[in-house]
């Protein structure tokens, strides 16, 4: 017997868009394949000046658009589809670059079965390829700046009760290391990470950035310096 769709966690997937209608296009058709019973797809349009969020609008309509009206930058934006997705009920928050694709059909279901093992499971990914297979992420932590990763930072899954006791993404840092600060905070928290090997996807890398020059570069510059002053300043150099 076939358990109905009100017997499923509610799976929202969060991506932002901003002048890339052909990336998010690839992302969303990707994502109709999933097989999971109970997800909502959310797009927040991130102040486009194209016409991407009239085409995405036109070309999936079972999708959610929601237009920031300018742009914000990533961690604004993405906060914005956190909280729209927290207001409608959602456990789960699928947070997801758009220049991503080739989701395993039981992508959802492999990774909310990982949160309902393990109580202390807040933070959940999967491995991860580029678009021409190789392997990006396979589940074995990678140090970055002193933190053990393990899941992609493309793309990972977070359950409800994290975003409600340690917040959302910090919009101070923008961009890049918003991703290192919120896990440190999560484990803090007393939640654990966890990749799960059996689903991937695939991350092109860059889509929307690969863009601009200066702005992606000065980011990264400024947010290492802020990134080590709040967690490595008691830190050896050594």
């Amino acid at each position: 017997m076939h358990q109905s769709k009100e017997h499923y966690s509610l799976v929202y997937i969060v991506m932002r868009n901003h002048n890339a209608f052909s990336l998010t296009a690839e992302s969303l058709y990707s994502l109709r394949q999933l097989t999971y019973l109970n997800y909502r797809i959310l797009v927040v349009d991130d102040g486009s000046t194209d016409d991407s969020a009239d085409r995405i609008a036109a070309s999936f309509p079972e999708v959610s658009l929601t237009r920031t009206g300018r742009y914000l930058e990533y961690c604004k934006a993405l906060n914005i589809g956190i909280r729209e997705a927290l207001r409608n009920g959602a456990q789960y928050v699928f947070l997801v670059n758009n220049d991503t694709k080739d989701f395993s059909p039981n992508y959802l279901e492999e990774i909310v079965r990982a949160f309902e093992e393990n109580d202390k499971v807040g933070l959940v990914g999967s491995w991860c390829y580029d678009y021409d297979r190789n392997l990006r992420w396979q589940g074995v932590a990678k140090n970055k700046l002193g933190v053990p990763m393990e899941t992609p930072t493309e793309g990972f899954v977070v359950k409800r009760e994290v975003f409600e006791t340690i917040g959302l993404l910090n919009e101070r840092l923008v961009r890049y290391f918003e991703d290192l600060d919120f896990i440190i905070r999560l484990r803090k928290a007393g939640y654990e990470s966890h990749a799960v090997s059996s689903v991937s996807f695939a991350h092109l890398g860059g889509g929307t950035s690969s863009k601009q020059t200066f702005v992606p570069n000065y980011y990264r510059v400024r947010n290492l310096i802020l990134f080590m002053r709040k967690y490595c300043a008691d830190k050896p150099l050594g």
